[in-house]
């Protein structure tokens, strides 16, 4: 495991806020830098923006994209899964969805079987290529994760996760009331 680097963030009394030191005199032109806008809506965006682009840079080698991965990680628990279940559980449109199945059924990732309970629906699991593939993918993933929160202590870490994951599932748990 590598050294984290020297945090640039001065950590306030309340130890899940933290206020980037220096963002003035960044070496980056101004038009490079983000927001230095502590809003949790726009650090969550940016961050979520150097995520995906870890996570693409990644899985370049496997030619996948975060979304294909993500289509085959909701497999790993949701196997087998119609694609409209799976777009729910991405927060994806139907059609972006059935465009992932399509890409990773041509690549020989997926497989399609019909439904015991339903003669129309269609469900989707892996192939051994899919897990083959996933395997590697997971593995690069993970890599690039604990490369990325290589800077937090394994405490903090841990408390991110926690935050992270109850926000979402409240959030999921309240536009599902909504419906």
């Amino acid at each position: 495991m590598r050294a984290a680097p020297a945090r640039n963030f001065v950590m306030l009394d309340n130890p899940t806020a933290a206020i980037p030191r220096n963002a003035a005199s960044s070496p980056l032109p101004a038009m490079q830098r983000m927001s230095t806008s502590l809003s949790i809506f726009f650090l969550v965006q940016q961050t979520y923006r150097l995520v995906t682009t870890r996570v693409e840079e990644a899985l370049d080698k496997e030619g996948m994209t975060a979304r294909h991965f993500l289509l085959l990680d909701l497999l790993a628990s949701h196997e087998p899964c119609s694609s409209a279940d799976l777009a729910r559980l991405a927060c994806m449109t139907a059609q972006a969805m059935g465009e992932s199945v399509k890409a990773l059924k041509k690549r020989g990732l997926l497989d399609k079987t019909g439904s015991p309970d339903d003669g129309r629906t269609l469900l989707i699991r892996r192939s051994a290529l899919g897990w083959e593939t996933y395997i590697r993918c997971n593995r690069a993933v993970q890599q690039a994760e604990e490369d990325f929160f290589s800077c937090l202590p394994p405490m903090e870490l841990a408390r991110v996760r926690g935050s992270l994951a109850l926000v979402r599932e409240l959030e999921v748990a309240r536009r599902q009331g909504d419906e």
